[in-house]
């Protein structure tokens, strides 16, 4: 008999495919298979047939290290007693019978001859027909039952290079998994058609998906609820000449079962790079290449040799604020960063150990950038690093911004978030703000063991708690503004260094003449009192609905001339849902590039740049002071 009257037909995989039919919706039904989000964006899934957890496959590298990692070793006998499958696989074809130079490694196949055993076939047919291409006849040794037992497995042959095989559930055949591309090409060969509520009823695996340093692949782990890790590196401008290359590690995973969700980020790499501009200027000043290059690599050998550069956080947050955590990723992923972005968490400090092995390398495609800051005055953000705040004072880098954040005990645990500027006020005067813009009260384990020891129960120890919480968020928004002589600044960074060892004194700023301001309760720019005079509603940020925050409308636009009339100054009105009357909300003209305060007139290229440098930066003014507030971040950002 002719081998090719056996030969499988080419729809047979697909005829298979379509008759599937329906699963019952447990994780059971579904191990092994690689599973397809049809309500959601396709997403795929492959449900590990042992533990009966569903691992994540975003893109092909992730897919075909999550189903390598997933494999088990397997000897070349017992392999040998599951058929091989037939699929359209990637790579070089070194003889052009159709079959990838990997694939005829694996099967023992010769990678320069169409018919490895000159039958008159060619090794694909008989690949294909269930034929031995390396002899005559069917292949011997098979054992269906045997290969029953081994559906939706992935085997790793430990005596050859590890080859790595995908055993079908639906006909228990297996098929090679050789690159990222086949692992590609298995999922929409093989993927079926999954509902949401049924892919729910599937416990996600906690192994951590590697990343890389691909950012989106880490914010759609975070989004499906994947545990992930990625290295993700960003440049971003560092006072004035520099640039910094961090490289920031950041890890999800899961504790406490469901309902609580744990994120780790720590900065392993740190590289100095001097701008262009700065280069240009060590130049006019006579210094040779040589001499640029050696002042770079001085600057950064002192920032590898700093402990402190290096430093993470360790945070946990309650598993349904996981779209919190989502949203926060995006946001860095742009290089916009809030004071605020962790709020829904509780963090500790750490300290990170720098990674040798990173690339020094700025112009990779995976590294967010942001255009160096055009501002005279170069500000430095010093983000969450209050380190770095304590130097840029020391060393006279201003304006310098930071957000503190810092415990304290007092019966509870106070957690604080206290946004700090330190900056030029008038020649020979600087002025220093801080305001605290969130407050969290708990009680740390020892202290609950202590109430717990004097009789108090777990329901009473949490409405303290929650009393306590209440009580703090009168105080949030409020601060101080301080003036004091630019020759005292020296006890500007005395009293930041005390504040660092937990040493606070009401004599703290003797040398300075401060004012307290009173809480911000709707966060829009505007204090109590300040409220009350502009006749807007203190508990709602935007009071006319026009999407800019009500301190912001005094802020956005202001006599931008010397000419301007002082008694009808061109800004927003908060208020006014439409200031200049044209009948589009303010906030409308300004998302399609449109001055709110006057009929029919673009903004001008001026005021578009700084807008658009303002939503790349959203936490560090352009030409105002601190930030901005929502709803005013988001409309901006709807510039084109």
């Amino acid at each position: 008999m002719k081998k090719h009257a056996a030969i499988i037909p080419a729809l047979t995989i697909l005829s298979m495919l379509l008759g599937s039919g329906a699963h019952a919706a447990t994780p059971a039904s579904f191990s092994g298979k690689i599973l397809i989000q049809t309500q959601s964006r396709g997403q795929s899934w492959y449900v590990n047939p042992v533990t009966l957890k569903r691992n994540f496959l975003y893109k092909p590298a992730q897919a075909f290290q999550i189903m390598r990692e997933q494999g088990i070793g397997i000897s070349n006998a017992d392999l040998s007693r599951i058929p091989i499958g037939f699929y359209a696989m990637t790579g070089a074809d070194g003889d052009g019978d159709g079959l990838v130079n990997t694939f005829e490694q694996a099967i023992g196949t010769s990678m320069g001859d169409t018919d490895s055993d000159d039958d008159g076939f060619s090794d694909r047919e008989e690949v294909r027909g269930g034929f031995n291409p390396n002899g005559p006849g069917k292949v011997r040794g098979l054992n269906s039952v045997f290969a029953a037992k081994q559906r939706g497995k992935i085997f790793l042959q430990t005596q050859s290079r590890g080859e790595a095989w995908y055993v079908n559930p639906s006909d228990a055949k297996r098929y090679y998994l050789g690159t990222g591309e086949d692992a590609l090409t298995l999922m929409r060969t093989f993927g079926i058609g999954v509902s949401d509520a049924n892919l729910a009823r599937i416990p996600v695996s906690s192994e951590r998906m590697g990343c890389g340093n691909d950012m989106p692949c880490f914010i759609a782990a975070s989004e499906s609820a994947q545990p992930a890790t990625v290295d993700w590196t960003y440049r971003l401008p560092w006072g004035t000449g520099y640039d910094y290359l961090y490289t920031t590690r950041m890890a999800t995973g899961a504790s406490n079962g469901a309902l609580k969700s744990t994120f780790e980020s720590n900065i392993v790499g740190i590289r100095i790079y001097l701008t262009d501009e700065y280069r240009q200027s060590l130049r006019d000043q006579g210094k040779t290449e040589a001499d640029i290059t050696q002042f770079e690599t001085e600057q950064n050998a002192t920032l590898a040799g700093t402990p402190s550069n290096f430093w993470g956080k360790s945070c946990t947050y309650p598993t349904i604020d996981r779209s919190k955590l989502t949203a926060l990723l995006r946001n860095w992923a742009n290089l916009a960063f809030s004071t605020t972005d962790m709020a829904f968490m509780q963090c500790v400090t750490t300290t990170s150990t720098p990674d040798t092995e990173l690339p020094d390398e700025s112009n990779n495609e995976a590294v967010s950038k942001i255009p160096t800051s055009t501002e005279p005055s170069g500000i430095t953000d010093c983000l969450e690093n209050f380190d770095c705040f304590i130097e840029a004072s020391e060393a006279g880098r201003r304006p310098v911004l930071v957000t503190w954040i810092n415990e304290l005990p007092f019966g509870l645990i106070f957690k604080t978030s206290t946004k700090m500027e330190l900056g030029q006020e008038a020649p020979n005067k600087l002025r220093f703000r801080q305001q605290l813009i969130s407050i969290n009260v708990y009680a740390n384990d020892e202290m609950k063991a202590q109430a717990r020891a004097a009789g108090k129960t777990d329901e009473e120890i949490h409405a303290s708690e929650v009393a306590a919480n209440a009580a703090a968020q009168t105080s949030v928004g409020s601060g101080q503004n301080c003036v004091f002589a630019e020759s005292d600044a020296a006890l500007m960074t005395a009293v930041l260094r005390r504040w660092k060892e937990g040493k606070f004194s009401s004599n703290d700023f003797a040398f300075a003449e401060c004012k307290t301001f009173e809480a911000d309760t709707d966060a829009d720019g505007l204090n109590a009192t300040d409220e009350t005079n502009s006749g807007t509603d203190p508990n709602n940020a935007d009071t006319d609905g026009d999407g800019i925050a009500d301190g912001d409308e005094k802020k956005l636009f202001y006599p931008r001339s010397e000419t301007a009339d002082p008694l009808n100054p061109d800004k927003t009105d908060p208020l006014n849902p439409d200031s200049d009357g044209d009948g589009f909300k303010d906030g409308d003209e300004i998302a399609a590039g449109f001055d709110p305060t006057i009929k029919g007139a673009r903004l001008s290229e001026e005021d578009l740049k700084a807008f658009k440098d303002f939503a790349a930066r959203p936490y560090i003014s352009f030409k105002l002071s601190l930030t901005l507030h929502e709803p005013t971040i988001t409309t901006i950002k709807k510039i084109k």
